[in-house]
């Protein structure tokens, strides 16, 4: 199953049905917030894609992003009992942590 359709399908169970082209870009986005993690200072010419491995975590972040549309860089919130907060504004950090960053040596 692709990764479009693995978003949709999530999306679905919460009674989300959107656009392809939206969710494709929530897909790019999350994808670049791994391959950033993964290469900090400067992504190697032959990376074009997410590795497989990650794919799944990708959809994940994706799925995060797009639920808090809206409420982008909120650091709290607090409406009927229910607080929000967001610590880095933007996905939630555990969700990168097992990731690992590859740099090179000088030399």
């Amino acid at each position: 199953m692709s990764r479009l359709s693995q978003l949709k399908v999530l999306l679905a169970d919460v009674g989300i049905n959107e656009d392809d082209e939206l969710l494709a870009t929530y897909l790019d986005f999350a994808g670049q917030k791994i391959l950033h993690k993964m290469y900090p200072f400067g992504m190697p010419d032959e990376v074009t894609d997410v590795p497989f491995r990650y794919q799944s975590r990708q959809v994940e972040i994706a799925l995060q992003m797009f639920l808090k549309r809206g409420a982008e860089g909120e650091l709290t919130h607090t409406e009927n009992g229910i607080t929000r907060q967001y610590a880095r504004g933007d996905i939630p950090s555990e969700l990168l942590s097992d990731i690992p960053s590859f740099v090179k040596g000088l030399g």
